[in-house]
């Protein structure tokens, strides 16, 4: 590995030789549910193209389009020897290409999972 990962564990930023345990999981279809629980939402439509990364979701009378992403190997970008990664929506992919080129709005939700003392994930906070 080329950079240390930097990790949230036990409520402190701390080096990491591995990254976090959720680092290049592609389906976030965990986190969208979990996210519409806690609106109170009870269904959402995956815009994907099978992705499982872009959501529509009704609430409050409008539409939403919500693009998950998350730990980003504490910013580090290995694969293109970069130093820093922002999020990115992949404009290649069909379905994203027709929300933008319609002038529809994305909302990009970044989720970060702290760690335990014992380095698993705690999705209580």
């Amino acid at each position: 590995m080329k950079y240390p990962y930097k990790i949230i564990s036990n409520e402190k930023i701390i080096d990491s030789k591995s990254p976090h345990p959720l680092e290049g999981m592609k389906d976030k279809t965990f986190f969208i549910e979990k996210l519409l629980k806690d609106l109170k939402i009870d269904s959402y439509e995956d815009i994907s193209e099978g992705k499982k990364n872009l959501f529509r979701i009704y609430f409050n009378g409008l539409y939403y389009n919500i693009f998950i992403e998350f730990p980003d190997g504490g910013g580090k970008d290995i694969s293109h020897n970069r130093t820093s990664k922002k999020i990115s929506i992949p404009y290649g992919q069909k379905n994203f290409k027709k929300i933008i080129n319609n002038y529809e709005s994305i909302v990009v939700i970044n989720i970060y999972f702290p760690l335990l003392k014992n380095k698993e994930v705690d999705y209580s906070k």
